[in-house]
């Protein structure tokens, strides 16, 4: 009866360090999953090269959020980005015949044109893209 009572206290002991050792590496891998990626400047000018510029702004803004300090050419990149999406803007409200919203996009078109620095070429680009006649 003292042998199967210690055999089953063995047993317990030994289920309890697997369920410790289990949780351990759940916990690390969650930490590892909920770790922010935070797109740096090679991915921008990657998105750029393939004139993927939906996917420039949304990597804008998440680092943005997220507070994720900047070079100057991820500044360049983020001028890209802002450009693109006052295009967009300012195509829709163009097309949408509001024509004051229109130039305030303009303006920041221009703005974020000047930014560009090395990558001033893309502008060009995304006016054939969008079809904008400016």
């Amino acid at each position: 009866m003292k042998s199967k009572k210690i055999i089953l206290n063995a047993i317990i002991v030994f289920l309890c360090l697997i369920f410790v050792i289990v949780s351990g590496v759940f916990i690390s891998q969650m930490v590892d999953y909920n770790r922010s990626y935070h797109p740096d400047e090679s991915s921008f000018l990657y998105a750029c090269q393939e004139q993927d510029y939906v996917r420039m702004v949304n990597m804008m803004h998440r680092n943005l959020a997220a507070g994720v300090k900047s070079s100057d050419t991820m500044e360049e990149c983020y001028a890209v980005a802002e450009y693109y999406e006052a295009a967009t803007y300012y195509r829709a409200y163009f097309i949408a015949g509001n024509h004051d919203k229109a130039m305030k996009k303009k303006q920041i078109m221009d703005e974020k044109a000047a930014l560009m620095g090395d990558l001033f070429y893309v502008a060009e680009d995304i006016n054939k893209k969008l079809e904008l006649d400016l």
